[in-house]
């Protein structure tokens, strides 16, 4: 059933918008000419919002990369010293405006921007159906701005250069236009713009989990409002969390200890997709997947052709004994090279019953909610109730208590345990412009202070020139 959908219009997706530019904001859409005549009945509408659906599922975005990105500029995994599995520069943290070769989202993500701009914009009534669709696109629009965000900006908590975001593309797209970059705050009011329209019009409980749902829009933004702590930002985050919690449909549940390894690691897709812990996947199937040579599980399982990413045995034991995630984590055949050993990790296993690397990716999950409620009560200043749920939260997993003695520490410990392998952990220290200090199996820049311009992806050179509005970070000049 759910390995059909997105092949219809992939041919489709990919050859209307791909172009041998270097820079997304030097493109006009070859059909942008034609483009009334492609759009004239809501399933014209729904085609184009399949293709962004597609787009934000390839290898550089969601498909794979906003994993590994979050998880080797973090400090709980490394590459094995046996395993060349490439990432290099991300690795070893050496990436400039003349090395970001493996940085390869920033094009990506803004031809997914322009392909929901044809369902935003599209000029058919408004029906209900019409404004689901634009929901679902706004949504996606969302998110892809705000992962440029996260990682082509300085955080709000470090209050550097917030004049630079990234920029906003109009519609429609013009060649002969030069866009420069938007302030933080203007993106962000347009990703919570969006995201609001999403939770008013995209559906409750959609037919599968691989649409997007009032209930994504509202976990997405509560993790927006913890990552710009505006004032009256962590209420709002609160707010949304805990509606998630309380109040959300059937569909939607938090997934119990029992059914945690199958959700992650069985090869029955039953038994891992479309679940009620499930609140946002993307879909992968035979005719669209990153592959042998891309997808998450060719470098994470044992099992993969470019394997080496491991856990590290410091991570390993934070972890109590009966704690039900630990098994998504195992030494059998590590390599003996590493000192000390890591852990592979069961997460993203090579098979499925849809055929190798067609198990869909796991984007957005309800134990998010929880986490995030904590983490709204610590930046409410309730850290009595942020500590007690925190704790309430560890138990139901069988995990160990924390003391509080550092509360801020405990919640991204506990958000670690929960997230490791979901790219979470970079951003997690970033939000908070925490220092990153990678420890053992660190073959370079090991110890990161907060504000660094690693926590920055640079401009390449290449795009400076062609598009003169660029202004390079000010951390990389």
């Amino acid at each position: 059933m759910k390995k059909t959908i997105f092949t219809i219009v992939g041919i489709l997706a990919l050859n209307l918008f791909n172009s041998c530019s270097d820079d997304i904001l030097d493109l006009k859409p070859p059909y942008e000419e034609t483009l009334d005549d492609a759009i004239k009945t809501e399933n014209d509408v729904n085609k184009f919002l399949l293709g962004s659906y597609l787009k934000t599922s390839s290898s550089s975005l969601y498909g794979a990369n906003f994993f590994y990105f979050g998880d080797l500029l973090g400090d709980t995994f490394f590459r094995s010293n046996k395993h060349n599995g490439g990432f290099t520069s991300l690795v070893i943290m050496n990436y400039d405006p003349n090395n970001t070769g493996e940085i390869s989202f920033y094009r990506s993500a803004y031809d997914a921007i322009q392909n929901t701009g044809f369902v935003i914009n599209n000029e058919l009534e408004d029906t209900q159906l019409n404004k689901q669709y634009k929901g679902e696109a706004r949504f996606l629009r969302a998110i892809n701005y705000f992962n440029l965000l996260n990682y082509y900006a300085s955080s709000p908590k470090s209050g550097q250069f917030q004049e630079l975001g990234v920029p906003i593309a109009g519609y429609p797209y013009n060649a002969d236009n030069k866009i420069a970059r938007s302030s933080v705050a203007d993106v962000y009011k347009l990703i919570i713009e969006d995201l609001n329209y999403a939770i008013e019009n995209t559906n409750a409980v959609p037919s599968s989990k691989i649409y997007a749902s009032k209930t994504a829009a509202k976990l997405l933004l509560s993790r927006v409002y913890l990552t710009r702590q505006n004032q009256g930002d962590a209420q709002l985050a609160f707010n949304l969390s805990n509606e998630i919690v309380n109040n959300s449909p059937a569909s939607f549940a938090p997934i119990t200890n029992d059914k945690y390894e199958n959700y992650f690691a069985s090869n029955n897709d039953e038994l891992a997709e479309n679940q009620p812990e499930t609140v946002w996947e993307l879909d992968l199937n035979s005719q669209n997947n990153p592959g042998v040579n891309l997808s998450l599980s060719v470098f994470y399982s044992r099992t993969g052709s470019k394997k080496g990413l491991l856990a590290k045995e410091s991570f390993y034991k934070t972890f109590e004994s009966t704690d039900a995630r630990r098994v998504l984590l195992t030494n059998q055949s590590v390599p003996t090279e590493d000192n000390p050993k890591g852990y592979w990790m069961k997460k993203f296993e090579r098979a499925s019953s849809g055929g190798n690397y067609t198990r869909n990716n796991k984007i957005l999950r309800f134990s998010e909610a929880y986490l995030n409620r904590i983490e709204a009560l610590y930046q409410l200043g309730n850290n009595t109730e942020a500590l007690l749920k925190l704790n309430e939260f560890a138990l139901s997993r069988k995990g160990n208590t924390y003391t509080g003695a550092n509360l801020l520490s405990d919640i991204l410990t506990e958000r670690n345990k929960e997230f490791f392998g979901e790219g979470q952990r970079f951003l997690d220290l970033k939000r908070y412009n925490l220092p990153i200090a990678k420890g053992t199996n660190c073959p370079g820049n090991c110890d990161v202070p907060a504000g660094s311009k690693y926590f920055v992806f640079p401009y390449s050179n290449s795009q400076l020139i062609i598009n003169e509005l660029a202004v390079q970070h000010p951390l990389w000049k």
